[in-house]
């Protein structure tokens, strides 16, 4: 499903001829959508008893939608049903998160859970890196003549690799349901006992905030200024992938030996400076460009990842096992809404005229400096300035 299909949803936006501003709205507003479903996640976990049904009703719904896409494709290019489907896609993605980090705080010992993540992940991206391979080449293949029939192969192959999935899911142990241990009591953000979940939360949300600016924007920036076709975002996304496997165990082992922290820091150091890198690579000879776009996007898959691990780790080690899907709920609720704020963001300057201004050469350069403004001013002042602040 990643692989085949949440890999090319950029790149169906663009094949649908929507402007820079609709794509950041939606890779963006849909994830604000989904957050502000988030506190109900508790209520319903109580309701039902069980994560793995909450879980396999997801993954039903989930394989369905990508059937929907393929029908917006096929009857009505309308930006406003995509936007819903899409809303509703992530609704249910963000709704499976609490539950699964909850479910998995169960099952993983605390002293290997860093090689247990990362380990994990990269079982992951192998099987996407393979999926989103012969993706590629099915949307190369289809360019020339039907590019929506690519699209709808893999949307397909997403839909039944969901279906699949939710078998697996359903034979995994599940510790039983205890309403005792897992009432979700109310958190007082300002009491000295949460001060550094809060910090940590506001950290990853403002952090989010910053990314998203120019993250949704990649795509758009691969295939208008720097003119790749699909092959070459083919290569770029899965050389990326190639690259970074191997950076992805030593990411886990480094969490288990010196803690969540240190890597937190250096990963969003790395995600930091790359809208310069991209900014770079704009200015370099053309047989020099693709080569470096895979160099770079290795880089950022490594940081991304070993960001997102690190921080799911600390949430853990700071909540100690309690009350996890109510925090995790809260976390993903206000994360999003500053996802699409930055995404709304990077959307509006992308839409501007920047002719007059020398050291821009493509109105999406603009929008690079601005996400680095901000991923530093950020990274400053919780990782630099006050870095034991969670």
């Amino acid at each position: 499903m990643f692989g085949s299909g949440e890999t090319y949803l950029g790149a169906f936006f663009e094949f649908l001829k929507y402007t820079g501003f609709q794509i950041s709205i939606l890779m963006t507003f849909p994830i604000l959508i989904g957050s502000t479903i988030q506190p109900v996640t508790s209520y319903l976990f109580h309701i039902i008893k069980s994560r793995k049904r909450m879980l396999i009703a997801f993954f039903i719904l989930q394989s369905i939608l990508w059937l929907c896409f393929i029908g917006v494709g096929l009857y009505a290019w309308s930006f406003t049903i995509l936007l819903v489907l899409v809303s509703l896609y992530y609704i249910v993605a963000f709704c499976q998160a609490a539950p699964w980090l909850s479910w998995m705080g169960y099952l993983v010992p605390p002293r290997i859970r860093g090689r247990y993540f990362a380990n994990r992940l990269q079982i992951i991206m192998i099987v996407a890196l393979f999926s989103s391979i012969v993706s590629g080449i099915i949307l190369y293949v289809y360019s020339r003549e039907d590019s929506f029939t690519g699209f709808a192969i893999i949307f397909f192959i997403a839909f039944i690799s969901r279906l699949i999935s939710t078998i697996f899911i359903s034979k995994k142990y599940e510790p039983p349901y205890s309403q005792e241990s897992k009432v979700s009591k109310k958190i007082d953000f300002n009491s000295k006992s949460y001060k550094k979940v809060k910090n940590l939360i506001i950290f990853e949300s403002l952090f989010y905030f910053s990314i998203h600016i120019w993250a949704p924007l990649t795509i758009v920036y691969w295939m208008r200024d720097l003119n790749f076709n699909y092959f070459d975002l083919a290569i770029v996304i899965n050389g990326g992938e190639l690259l970074s496997l191997f950076g992805i165990r030593y990411l886990g082992r480094r969490i288990d030996s010196y803690g969540t922290h240190p890597v937190i820091v250096s990963a969003t150091f790395g995600i930091m400076i790359l809208p310069i890198l991209w900014y770079w690579i704009y200015l370099l000879p053309t047989s020099f460009i693709l080569p470096s776009a895979i160099i770079i996007t290795s880089f950022a898959k490594i940081f991304f990842r070993g960001f997102m691990v690190s921080m799911d780790n600390r949430l853990l080690e700071l909540m100690n096992g309690k009350n996890i899907i109510n925090i995790a709920s809260k976390r993903l609720y206000n994360r999003g809404f500053l996802i699409f704020f930055g995404g709304l963001l990077g959307g509006y300057l992308s839409s501007l005229d920047y002719s007059d201004i020398v050291i821009i050469h493509a109105p999406l350069q603009m929008v690079m400096l601005v996400a680095f403004a901000f991923r530093l001013s950020v990274w400053f002042f919780f990782c630099f300035r006050n870095s034991k602040s969670f």
